[in-house]
């Protein structure tokens, strides 16, 4: 990971904390209002503990005789706090700090290791760094244009109709996704919506705060290879990790990367891992199933056919209108 990105994370904690902790002193500030009696005895227990610790100072030799009287002394005003806040209605945690993640304390770091939130952080700084933000303000459900689709019967099925119930069930699938993960593979001929469909989904989903990856698959394979390789280079590995990792995870053009046995053995791992960890995957490709099985090894055709919802886009080349790729 590089120095920039790293410190644009920090920036980030800092700034989640700073918010935070603003809300804790307000949280104190209500309660107070409320109850102003809980102040005193709030003050009262700071005093106390300013008094013990000065005392200690003075007389050391009468410590424990000064620990217990002010064990006494505090937890005669806990008492008093306790029924202050039941009298009042105050939450007992009134005063505790305001975490955006309890797991790390909002560190992004727990016994060394990079806490989850880290990953989803660093996910949006990705996304901030490219293009995604834009297009999907651009291509997503609110400006999705049946009436682009022809109306004329393919095989028994207009390609208008097919992309209402492609849709329909995306929809279902995204409205789902707590209880199941949602495994589409989307194939077809260029220009007939699947780039587009794929940027619908991220934005519903990244909407609703769900951690999303968005890669093109020669990029993804090529960050895959590089983390094999070259264990210096961190930012292949970051992505990596992010693709094994991120909830939903959505690789666009499968077919147009350099295929090899590591690049398989990598894609394979994968695909393999976020299927026994039940995380969602959205894969796109012009390739037919029949290519799917040529170029690819058996381990991964029989993965994306035996466990994805395969989603055919049928029609003419779209990219014309504008609006669907």
């Amino acid at each position: 990971m590089n120095t920039e990105i790293y410190e644009e994370i920090m920036r980030r904690y800092d700034r989640i904390r700073t918010i935070n902790e603003q809300k804790r002193v307000d949280g104190i500030q209500k309660a107070y209002e409320k109850c102003p009696e809980l102040k005193k005895a709030d003050d009262e227990k700071r005093e106390l503990g300013t008094s013990f610790l000065k005392k200690l100072v003075e007389k050391p030799s009468a410590r424990e005789e000064l620990k217990k009287e002010f064990s006494d002394k505090s937890g005669a005003l806990d008492k008093k706090r306790f029924e202050l806040m039941k009298l009042c209605g105050i939450p007992e945690n009134y005063d505790s700090p305001v975490y955006f993640c309890s797991v790390c304390k909002d560190t992004g770091f727990k016994d060394n290791e990079r806490c989850e939130c880290f990953d989803k952080i660093l996910s949006d700084v990705y996304y901030n760094a490219s293009n995604i933000q834009k297009v999907i303000q651009k291509e997503n459900f609110s400006t999705f244009r049946y009436e682009i689709f022809s109306d004329t019967e393919v095989d028994g099925i207009s390609p208008r109709e097919k992309i209402r119930q492609i849709v329909g069930g995306c929809i279902a699938a995204i409205e789902a996704i707590a209880e199941k993960p949602m495994n589409l593979f989307f194939y077809g001929g260029t220009g007939v919506g699947k780039t587009f469909m794929c940027n619908c989904i991220a934005k519903e989903l990244l909407d609703r705060q769900i951690n999303v990856v968005y890669t093109m698959a020669y990029e993804l394979t090529e960050d895959l290879v590089n983390a094999h390789f070259n264990a210096d280079d961190t930012d292949a590995a970051d992505k990596k990790r992010l693709c094994y990792g991120c909830d939903v995870l959505i690789i666009d053009d499968l077919g147009t990367e350099t295929g090899n046995s590591v690049s398989n053995t990598e894609l394979f791992g994968l695909i393999n891992s976020r299927l026994i960890n039940e995380k969602s995957t959205i894969i796109s490709t012009n390739l037919l199933l029949s290519d799917l099985k040529n170029r690819y090894t058996e381990r991964i055709s029989s993965r994306i056919l035996g466990k994805y919802d395969l989603n055919k886009f049928i029609g003419d080349d779209l990219r014309v209108y504008g609006s669907v790729r």
